[in-house]
């Protein structure tokens, strides 16, 4: 039997001491490596929640105070081109403004709007140089993860733009495809004036009043003037010309020449979202040319599907046509992005009254109601919205409210206090006859059954392409003209018949 020697030799020794040091050392490195590596991700954490982001309105820091169109119109831009990119849900300008000067904190804007990031900043703008100041902050946690100052010539306002763009995507982990990277670092004009031209008719545009409409066109002209290869400006213009149209008795003017220009802009930018929106929205409520609407809304939609705009008028035009699936489809994205904005709500509860879904539409009015508080030019709609839901008894409290208190109504301030009792003997159609001798309008002279009025109304509506003649025609409120052959005659002349059939089953 052979016997292992039970002692080492000095070399056996020093081998097994090298081994241990080296373990020691290697040890040593994964510890430190794993502290390391925990201390980063402590201060740097992975970002696996929602990449959501609203761009909240930027200081005015510039010495005049009418630069603030300056200011709003960067924080546009910025949005737009944080809208190119696929990973971002972002939420839109109309439901950010009501935070424009408020003391809430970080944690309750993001919480109201539906948002895990938050960025804010100044504009400051002297002798042809823009400073621009952004902090990009996680909202949940109220913490900066992003602090820049960027100073550049004015010229130079387009890429400054598109640099906080893809600052912002790459702080958020956002990846960018070269399609996206392509329009995010669109100029659409190297002429200084010109842009300030357009922010500045962006900036009328959006008060929505027919005076501050009409003063918007005045600086889109303004910006073709000085830049005639502005194809942005033509899509404003030609934005402009159509909601001018909402204020006319003869709208057929403003149609063909919001088209025109429209197709100026996609001339010299076949790919301008904007320039599809305008076209798809006269062609659907000017035209009643549905099949052609929907093929310029579907080019808008490939170009930027989070555009608001697209995604209101889109819905609407599918809602008209009876694809009501795919229409809630897309208001439900356009709340989405702008949780705050009235006209999605309104739009939307109207969308369920259609469907005949009482207590969604229910759920959307008590939404609507609480973003609009007491405001009183909004009481009317609010009335309307009631009765799609169903809820006659808080429609006519609306109703009471409005009289009280809108300038517009104060000729019935005196009938405030005899709504309910009105109304419990007489119905809806006793209210508006103790309001009106005649019927004012198509509406009125429905719910008044004086149809023969209403059927005069209609037909001024067909004869002066009002925008509003599809919901009309449509509307489940006025289901007792549908036996009526003037009607049926205008449903069939306005390339309803279709969709008059399917929404109708007949």
């Amino acid at each position: 039997m052979i016997i292992p020697n039970s002692t080492a030799s000095s070399g056996e020794l020093f081998k097994s001491k090298k081994v241990r040091l080296i373990s020691f050392v290697a040890l040593f490195f994964v510890l430190a490596g794993s502290i390391f590596l925990s201390i980063y991700l402590f201060q740097n954490p992975p970002l696996r929640k929602q990449k959501s982001i609203a761009v909240l309105p930027f200081k005015n820091l510039s010495e005049n105070e009418e630069n603030r169109y300056f200011a709003d119109g960067v924080v546009e831009d910025i949005l737009d081109r944080l809208t190119k990119i696929g990973e971002l849900k972002v939420v839109s300008r109309t439901s950010v403004e009501q935070f424009r000067e408020s003391k809430e904190s970080a944690p309750e804007i993001g919480k109201k709007l539906g948002v895990n990031y938050l960025l804010e900043g100044s504009v400051q703008r002297h002798e042809g140089k823009v400073r621009i100041t952004i902090q990009l902050i996680d909202a949940k946690n109220d913490r900066h993860i992003l602090s820049e100052k960027i100073d550049r010539d004015m010229q130079d306002i387009f890429l400054m733009e598109s640099e906080i763009a893809k600052l912002i995507a790459d702080k958020l982990q956002a990846a960018i495809s070269p399609e996206e990277k392509q329009m995010i670092e669109k100029v659409h004009t190297h002429n200084s004036a010109a842009y300030d031209y357009y922010l500045m008719g962006r900036y009328y545009w959006n008060n929505r009043s027919l005076e501050s409409i009409n003063k918007s066109q005045e600086f889109f002209e303004k910006a073709i003037k000085a830049d005639s290869t502005y194809a942005l400006a033509y899509a404003g213009l030609a934005d402009a010309y159509y909601s001018q149209t909402r204020f006319s008795e003869t709208p057929v003017e403003g149609y063909n020449k919001a088209v025109n220009l429209a197709n100026k802009a996609l001339k010299l930018d076949a790919n301008l979202p904007e320039g599809y929106i305008i076209l798809g929205v006269v062609y659907s409520n000017g035209y009643w040319q549905w099949v052609e609407s929907r093929k310029y809304f579907e080019k808008a939609m490939n170009l930027d599907s989070n555009n608001v705009v697209t995604l209101h008028y889109y819905s609407d035009l599918l809602s008209n046509i009876g694809e009501f699936e795919a229409s809630r489809k897309y208001i439900d994205r356009a709340i989405e992005i702008a949780p705050y904005s009235a006209i999605n709500r309104i739009l939307s509860a109207y969308f369920y009254y259609q469907e005949q879904k009482a207590e969604e539409a229910l759920q959307e009015v008590l939404i609507l109601e609480e973003l609009l508080g007491d405001q009183a030019d909004h009481q009317g709609e609010l009335f309307v919205c009631y009765l799609y839901a169903g809820d006659t008894v808080s429609a006519l409290q609306m109703m009471k409210k409005y009289f009280e208190t809108s300038p517009d109504y104060s000729e019935f301030k005196a009938y405030a206090n005899q709504i309910l009792p009105v109304y419990n003997a007489y119905g809806l159609s006793g209210l508006y006859k103790m309001m009106y001798k005649n019927p004012p309008g198509y509406w009125y002279a429905v719910n008044m059954d004086s149809l023969n009025t209403a059927m005069n109304f209609l037909d001024e509506a067909y004869k002066n392409r009002s925008p509003r003649l599809a919901h009309m025609l449509l509307d489940r409120q006025y289901e007792k003209l549908h036996d009526n052959p003037r009607f049926m005659e205008i449903v069939e002349k306005t390339h309803l018949t279709p969709y008059y059939s399917l929404r109708y089953k007949k």
